[in-house]
């Protein structure tokens, strides 16, 4: 399924905060993308999405985030997307735009798998600019001015102990850049009601309600849920709803196990598992996560 850039930054940025739980994601939702140059990036919004197009001097910073705050009108709901990706990740997809990847043909080294695995994300790659630290800690900063606080999800609480991960920032960072993302949303919401700490619960079991795609790829056996839904998703010509993916993935799972003479008893436990491995999977872009159907004409996007 093909769908617009900001349509696609739009759901990008749904889900990361659904599964937060700073926005509820209903039909109807009001949702302005924009540049962050955009002189009026709307008005009355559940959400602001934006990308920095480079074109707002670091000077200018705390205007655009006092635009977007005022996007959200004057109460203490909704939430500042700003949509940024891995440069490490847009480095190695430019490269293999370049031709490299021919020259890795029948070469099983990381330093070519490397390159394959950019060559597969060149779409999701170029719908965000690269991320850049000292510009962030910029606008988070004047974010904070204007009113708006950066959440991010708790670490484990082995990484909690890191010394200078504490910081939403820098979880921030460390995330777009270890998990490769291609556009990852980075999260304000109004400072009167942000988390203790700027650091949120992640409950993936709130992709339950969602949509999921996937592009064809390697094949998927049937050895477990997770395999079942993969090898799904790839035959899949659109989107699927997570709960008719759930059911569909335990029924093959389950025959293959039987078939194999092996024992596969579906539990409670299924769609949460299968939820946190889907979640960590669109981390990487290796699959699409989808607030709500993306074809569904009642979900109303305001573009800018």
């Amino acid at each position: 399924m093909s769908i617009t850039r900001a349509t696609a930054l739009a759901h990008r940025a749904l889900v990361a905060a659904s599964v937060l739980g700073l926005t509820k994601v209903t039909r109807g939702l009001r949702v302005t993308v924009a540049e962050l140059s955009a002189a009026h990036p709307g008005a009355s919004a559940d959400m602001v999405v934006l990308t920095d197009d480079g074109r707002v001097t670091e000077l200018e910073l705390p205007g655009a985030t006092t635009r977007a705050r005022a996007a959200l009108g004057e109460g203490d709901e909704g939430v500042v997307a700003l949509v940024v990706g891995s440069p490490v990740t847009r480095a190695l997809v430019d490269t293999a735009r370049d031709g490299v990847v021919a020259s890795m043909e029948g070469r099983a080294d990381a330093y070519a798998r490397a390159f394959v695995w950019a060559a597969a994300r060149t779409e999701h790659a170029l719908l965000a600019p690269s991320l850049d630290a000292e510009r962030l800690r910029v606008f988070v900063d004047a974010a904070a001015e204007s009113g708006l606080t950066l959440v991010e999800p708790e670490a484990s609480p082995a990484l909690a102990r890191v010394r200078g991960l504490r910081s939403p920032r820098a979880r921030a960072l460390l995330a777009t850049l270890s998990t490769g993302a291609g556009a990852r949303p980075l999260l304000f919401v109004p400072s009167r009601v942000a988390p203790k700490g700027g650091l949120a619960r992640a409950k993936v079991e709130r992709l339950a309600d969602g949509w999921v795609e996937a592009k064809a790829g390697p094949p998927h056996g049937a050895a477990d849920i997770v395999s079942a839904a993969r090898a799904i998703l790839g035959a899949s010509p659109g989107p699927m709803p997570f709960k008719d993916l759930l059911r569909e993935a335990r029924e093959r799972w389950t025959a293959h196990a039987r078939a194999a003479g092996a024992r596969a008893t579906p539990s409670s436990a299924d769609a949460r598992n299968l939820a946190a491995a889907l979640h960590q999977l669109g981390e990487t872009d290796d699959v699409t996560l989808y607030a709500l159907d993306p074809s569904d004409p009642r979900w109303k996007l305001t573009l800018l």
